[in-house]
C-alpha cells in the first residue's frame, strides 16, 4: 500500500508537470525578433533535425527550456534574449537543438516512469541525476563541436543562470553545483571525453547512460581522480579594488580539506567552497588549488582596472534636453560598466557653455556637483545654448591616479 500510494503521488507530479507544460505552448507567447529565428532555421538545417521546432518568447517561463518530441518547443523567457549577444544566442539555440537532435525529452519520460515505480531505491535518484548531467555534457560538446567559442558559450550558460534565478544567483556556482562543472570542462575544452552520438534506440539509450553512470562511479571509487573546478562567479577576469567572487570546489574532496591561496591577490575564504579574491594592481595571478588525495591544480587570471563608467546628466551622457530640466540638474553622475558595484566618483571636470549666437563661458568643478560659477551658467540655459562637459575625470577603487572618461555635450531645446 505504501508502495502504491508513493506511485499515485509522484504519477500526479508528471501529470502535473505535463499539464503546466501543454499551457506553456499557448499562453503568455510571441514571436522572437527575427534574426534569432532565422538563426535558428540555419542551425535546424544543419544538424538535420527532421521534425519542426517551435521558437518563442515567453511570458510565463522563467527560464530557457525545450519540450516535446513531436512537435519539439524551445521557449525563451521574455527579456532573456535582448540581454545576450548574437553569439551567446547560437550557442544557447545550439544547445537546446542538440536535446531535440537526441531525443532527450523521450529519454527524461523513461526515467521518470523508472522514478515513479522504483522510487523507493535510493540508488535510482542518484543513476537518474547523474544521467541528466551527462546528458548536458554531451550537449555541450556538440555545442563546441560545432566551433561555438568556448568562453562565449559558457557567458551565455551564466547570463541565464542569472536571469532564471536573480535573488539566488549567488548560489548557483557553488561546490555543488552541475553548472559549476560544466563551465569547467567548457572552458578546458580540450580534455572533454568524446561520447560521441548516442543510439536512437531508446532502450539501449537508457542502458548506456545507467553504464556511463557507474562506470563513473566505479572510476571514482577505484581510480581516486578529482575533478578540480576554479571559477570567477562573475566574469572571466579579476578587477583590481573590488571583491572578486571564486567558487572553488574538487570532486570528492570536502571543502574544508582543499586549501587555496595565490602570491599574486589576496584570497579571502567564505566557507562552503566560496572565495573572494582581491587583487592589488593590474597584471596577471595564478590561484594554487591543492590538498592531500587529489593532485595540485594552477588557474590563471588576467587582472584589470575597473572599466571606465559612465558620466551622464538626467541619465544620459548627452544629447537634447528641455531648458527646464537641465536647469534643475545639480551635477554629473556615474553608470558602472560592470558587474560590480564599484564605488567610482568623479573628481574633476569643466563646463563650456555656448549661448546662442554668444561667446562661450568656461567653468571648473572639483567633484560631481556643479560649483556655484557652474550652477550659474546652468541656470541660464535657453534653447538653442550648447554645453560642453569635458576634462571629466573620476577615481573608481584601486586607482592611484584620477583617469579620464568620456566628455558630454548637451544642446538646449
Amino acid at each position: 500500500m505504501a508502495w502504491l500510494a508513493g506511485v499515485l503521488l509522484l504519477s500526479m507530479r508528471q501529470l502535473g508537470h505535463y499539464f503546466f507544460l501543454s499551457q506553456l505552448r499557448v499562453y503568455g507567447l510571441a514571436p522572437p525578433e527575427e534574426r534569432w529565428a532565422k538563426l535558428l532555421d540555419k542551425r535546424v538545417k544543419e544538424l538535420q533535425v527532421s521534425r519542426p521546432v517551435l521558437f518563442m518568447e515567453s511570458a510565463i517561463s522563467n527560464s530557457l527550456i525545450t519540450f516535446g518530441h513531436w512537435r519539439p518547443c524551445i521557449l525563451a523567457p521574455a527579456g532573456l534574449l535582448a540581454g545576450l549577444t548574437p553569439g551567446e544566442v547560437e550557442a544557447l539555440l545550439l544547445h537546446e537543438l542538440a536535446h531535440i537532435k537526441r531525443h532527450d525529452y523521450l529519454v527524461n519520460l523513461l526515467q521518470r516512469v523508472v522514478e515513479t515505480l522504483l522510487f523507493y531505491h535510493p540508488a535510482i535518484w542518484w543513476l537518474s541525476g547523474k544521467a541528466r548531467q551527462l546528458r548536458e555534457e554531451s550537449c555541450d560538446e556538440l555545442v563546441l563541436a560545432r566551433g561555438i567559442d568556448p568562453a562565449i558559450y559558457s557567458q551565455a550558460l551564466l547570463q541565464v543562470a542569472k536571469f532564471s534565478q536573480p535573488s539566488k544567483y549567488q548560489f548557483v556556482m557553488n561546490a555543488s553545483s552541475h553548472l559549476s562543472t560544466r563551465i569547467h570542462k567548457i572552458l578546458n575544452a580540450a580534455s572533454l571525453p568524446r561520447r560521441g552520438r548516442l543510439p536512437g534506440a531508446f532502450p539501449w539509450l537508457m542502458a548506456l547512460l545507467v553504464l556511463t553512470s557507474l562506470g563513473a562511479l566505479t572510476g571514482f571509487v577505484l581510480g581516486g581522480r578529482h575533478t578540480v573546478s576554479i571559477a570567477a562567479d562573475k566574469m572571466n577576469v579579476l578587477y583590481v579594488g573590488v571583491d572578486n567572487p571564486l567558487t572553488i570546489a574538487v570532486a570528492g574532496i570536502p571543502n574544508e580539506q582543499v586549501q587555496v591561496s595565490s602570491r599574486d591577490v589576496k584570497i579571502v575564504a567564505l566557507g562552503e567552497g566560496r572565495y573572494v579574491a582581491q587583487p592589488a594592481m593590474p597584471g596577471n595571478a595564478a590561484i594554487r588549488v591543492s590538498g592531500k588525495g587529489f593532485p595540485e591544480r594552477m588557474a590563471n587570471f588576467r587582472v584589470k582596472r575597473i572599466p571606465d563608467p559612465v558620466a551622464q546628466i538626467e541619465g544620459v551622457p548627452g544629447g537634447a534636453l528641455a531648458a527646464e530640466v537641465f536647469k534643475n540638474t545639480g551635477g554629473l553622475s556615474l553608470h558602472s560598466n560592470s558587474d560590480f558595484d564599484a564605488d567610482c566618483s568623479i573628481t574633476f571636470f569643466s563646463v563650456v557653455h555656448v549661448p546662442k549666437g554668444q561667446d562661450p563661458i568656461e567653468s571648473t568643478n572639483a567633484g560631481a556637483n556643479y560649483s556655484e560659477q557652474t550652477a550659474r551658467l546652468i541656470r541660464r540655459a535657453q534653447a538653442g545654448d550648447v554645453y560642453y562637459f569635458d576634462n571629466v575625470r573620476c577615481r573608481c577603487p584601486g586607482d592611484v591616479e584620477d583617469r579620464p572618461i568620456n566628455a558630454l555635450v548637451f544642446k538646449i531645446r
